[in-house]
């Protein structure tokens, strides 16, 4: 179907492969834009912060969101991953951590 993310990074795995890793569990459809070289320069002064990994329009309001642990955890809310109590909330971001 329609992908429903759209993630930028260089053509590594990186600091983009723990947000596809997510949307891969959650078995979401999304595209994955491979940014290098002379694209990144051309990209990096429309990016917040001048960063990847970017996960374009993620408000669908055409806002992007850079910093990999805000995408990885935005994504995981939005896909039901990130837990339901507070509880399971901290489970989450105590394996997340261990990525970091």
């Amino acid at each position: 179907g329609e992908p429903v993310f759209r993630l930028g990074y260089f053509p590594i795995r990186g600091l983009a492969e723990l947000p596809r890793l997510v949307m891969e569990e959650a078995g979401c459809s999304y595209e994955y834009d491979v940014v290098g070289g002379k694209a990144f320069a051309e990209v990096k002064p429309t990016l917040q912060f001048g960063r990847l990994p970017v996960l374009y329009d993620y408000d669908g309001k055409g806002s992007d969101l850079v910093q990999s642990h805000a995408i990885t955890r935005f994504i995981a809310r939005k896909l039901g991953l990130a837990g339901q109590t507070p509880e399971e909330m901290a489970a989450v971001d105590m394996v997340y951590c261990q990525f970091q």
